[in-house]
């Protein structure tokens, strides 16, 4: 038995993919096929999907790549949490790369648990309080050497469902030691 994908090339411009089985029934002592039973499918338009997925593929992952590089070069930290206080995306790390908070702050790991070693949300946080409130809501607060504000908004999905709140993390170490 055999399993075999057959390309036409018709008139140059108009491909036609099949897919071809075969079982051999039969052999002959000397060991060569007498007879055979098989099956041709056409995939034609399987196969022109299969196209166009992987440029759909490329071309999300080239906007990606772009988003990626917009964020990785905003003058704010910004992190995206789900409700459960998982962080999905961050560039903390670009933001403040001498922090050991800022490296900890990574893709999978719980934010208060990054941030404080803590077992529950941090007191006053600025997510949970947003997420709650529905509404975006800024807070201070004081990270290792650093004065931060965090402004932190709620992300709603069509339906109006909470799909996680977005932090942004400004430095305003400068702003508050000037007011001092």
């Amino acid at each position: 038995s055999g399993h075999l994908e057959i390309r036409f090339d018709v008139s140059g411009e108009y491909k036609e993919y099949y897919d071809v089985y075969m079982i051999i029934e039969h052999m002959s002592p000397d060991g060569k096929p007498l007879s055979s039973v098989g099956m041709m499918r056409n995939i034609t338009r399987d196969k022109r999907r299969e196209v166009q997925l992987v440029e759909a593929k490329r071309s999300v992952e080239h906007i990606q790549h772009i988003n990626q590089l917009i964020l990785n070069n905003a003058n704010s930290g910004l992190a995206f949490i789900t409700p459960d206080f998982e962080v999905k995306w961050s560039n903390t790390q670009s933001m403040f790369p001498d922090k050991a908070v800022a490296k900890r702050y990574t893709e999978g790991v719980c934010c208060y648990r990054a941030t404080y070693d803590n077992d529950a949300p941090c007191k006053g946080c600025a997510a949970l309080q947003a997420m709650q409130q529905r509404q975006t809501v800024v807070r201070e607060t004081k990270i290792e050497d650093i004065n931060i504000r965090i402004t932190a908004s709620p992300v709603f999905d069509e339906a109006d469902e909470l799909q996680g709140v977005v932090l942004k993390f400004d430095d305003v170490t400068q702003e508050y030691e000037a007011t001092r």
